[in-house]
């Protein structure tokens, strides 16, 4: 089974989206789960340092073999 979406399917998705919060920051807190008291104490920076060393983790085990294959043909070619 194959998902297609239209360019309509998106607009009715993002009127949708903001029927519910115009701001997309809320929103997605919203959709995380946050209450409006946790929403407006903010994130604290040792949870978005938490999310930036997953990513990292997570982009160089996924990346890495692929760019350490592209350094080794840029060190070739000089």
């Amino acid at each position: 089974m194959e998902f297609t979406a239209s360019p309509t399917d998106l607009i009715r998705a993002v009127q949708a989206a903001r029927e519910i919060d115009a701001n997309p920051v809320t929103l997605a807190g919203k959709l995380v789960g946050l209450g409006a008291d946790e929403q407006d104490a903010g994130i604290p920076s040792w949870a978005w340092m938490t999310v930036a060393l997953g990513l990292g983790i997570y982009l160089g085990i996924r990346y890495g073999d692929q760019v350490r294959q592209k350094l080794r043909l840029g060190r070739d070619d000089g």
